[in-house]
């Protein structure tokens, strides 16, 4: 008995990254700094920057704390949108972006691989303040598992793991691809490169492509609906306050983050479009998984920099939940960066976009 305790002890953080990859089947993935994802937030958020185009690049890496490899589950998300065409209505653009993204959970490399397509329209209500934009998105999503390293209960043999025992466990698949639709439309007022707000909603998964790892019967991938809203208010000549929530919904899982950045402009011009800014502040992450109440995850400190045609963020999250015995109160580090250069100087008297 205490050396299968020793070897359950031993394998302890390989059970949770199975867990934790198992769960994630029937849920997309996420990240804290939302603001630095657009185009995974909200298909209408393509092309809304100042600027000629937008490339932006993610990585998280997760739950490091539960095992030796420190890529056990790592997220992966890149984006590039521009303008493509003026629109049918006066002010009016039509962009177009492209969404990669590929995301590993638990030491079995559970893998999800996606690229999407977005289209969205952009126009001004009035012509001054108010705008709206609508967007779609459409892609494929490859999702894969390994079971070359799966160690199982029924094959430990009184003394040790042996592998040569049968598991007694089948996999019909372990490799499939569906078909990815999104869609989602936001408003937003915006008053100066410092005074807006916005608000937004979208859908993905929408046609609830099947999958299944277990058997060939249709298992649908439930629509994930999500709202975010935020804004920008300056308190003094040289300071911001930058809110922001961010609500997503798939099946019975639930995460909502809510906070606001503190950002310190020292350099400004409005008609060159330079903008230095230093932001720092604290988002709290709320979330429900299953039968689960809704409850405390993650305490998350986000610092970003803006400098001209370049973003660069860095944030850490901070495990509050119940999860804390296992991994330490650690979480996990994300980096964002994201280049909007202004390459036209025609369009440098103009801003039509917030400061995401």
């Amino acid at each position: 008995m205490k050396q299968f305790l020793k070897y359950i002890s031993k394998h302890i953080a390989c059970f949770l990254l199975v867990f934790c990859s198992l769960s994630a089947m029937a849920q997309d993935v996420h990240f804290s700094q939302n603001y630095a994802t657009p185009l995974y937030v909200n298909p209408g958020m393509s092309g809304l920057y100042n600027g000629d185009f937008r490339v932006t690049a993610n990585y998280r890496n997760q739950w490091a704390a539960l095992s030796n490899r420190s890529t056990d589950a790592r997220t992966i998300m890149l984006s590039a949108d521009a303008k493509v065409a003026k629109g049918i209505t006066k002010g009016g653009w039509l962009n177009a972006g492209i969404l990669l993204y590929n995301d590993k959970t638990g030491f079995l490399s559970y893998n999800t691989n996606s690229v999407d397509l977005s289209l969205a329209y952009n126009t001004p209500m009035d012509g001054k303040k108010h705008f709206v934009s609508f967007g779609a998105m459409v892609g494929v999503s490859t999702r894969s598992i390994d079971l070359s390293e799966a160690e199982y209960a029924s094959q430990f043999d009184g003394n040790a793991y042996n592998p040569m025992l049968a598991s007694g466990e089948t996999m019909v698949n372990n490799r499939f691809t569906r078909l990815n639709l999104s869609g989602g439309a936001m408003y937003y007022f915006l008053e100066s490169s410092r005074k807006y707000i916005f608000g937004g909603v979208s859908a993905y998964n929408i046609i609830g492509s099947s999958f299944s790892f277990t058997d060939d019967n249709d298992t649908n991938l439930p629509v994930r609906l999500s709202f975010h809203a935020g804004g920008s208010w300056s308190v003094a000549k040289r300071m911001d306050i930058v809110p922001g929530v961010y609500f997503m919904n798939q099946l019975k899982s639930m995460k909502t983050d809510i906070g606001t950045l503190f950002r310190f402009v020292f350099y400004e011009n409005v008609r060159s479009q330079k903008f230095r800014a230093f932001n720092v502040g604290p988002y709290i992450r709320i979330n429900k998984h299953f039968d689960d109440p809704i409850g405390l995850d993650a305490f998350i400190l986000a610092l970003k920099l803006d400098y001209d045609d370049v973003a660069v963020g860095l944030s850490y999250d901070f495990n509050i939940s119940d999860l804390n015995n296992a991994t330490k109160g650690k979480g996990g580090p994300e980096i964002s960066f994201v280049y909007s250069p202004k390459l036209r100087t025609s369009s440098r008297s103009n801003i039509s976009c917030p400061r995401f």
